[in-house]
């Protein structure tokens, strides 16, 4: 499992305790990451920087637009959305995924 560079700490510690149980195995609803898609609604790249009213440019940051179909444990499959419920609960897997398929460039997962 491969941890993104700008992943904070405290989000990974956060993925930690909540994924773990009180004798430290690991234990998590989600089974694996079957696929995505990206509607209308979504940041697109050209629009990732906005300038402030003091001039200063800034990145967009949001995650409207998109929704990850996963597979949970028990088998069954389900189309999660928003994206920034399952970054706070799988932040690693995501980004493992993301970054597999090249969309890392997008600006919902410039974090």
């Amino acid at each position: 499992m491969e941890i993104s560079r700008s992943m904070q700490p405290t989000s990974l510690l956060k993925y930690i305790l909540v994924n773990c149980d009180s004798e430290g195995h690991y234990s998590d609803f989600m089974s694996c990451i079957i696929g995505h898609r990206c509607d209308g609604s979504a940041v697109k790249p050209e629009d990732a920087y906005i300038k402030t009213k003091r001039g200063q440019i800034g990145q967009c940051h949001t995650t409207i637009g998109w929704s990850f179909h996963i597979k949970l444990k028990d088998g069954t499959m389900n189309w999660v959305q928003p994206l920034s419920t399952l970054k706070a609960s799988n932040p690693v897997d995501i980004a493992d995924y993301v970054v597999a398929r090249d969309l890392d460039k997008e600006p919902a997962f410039a974090w």
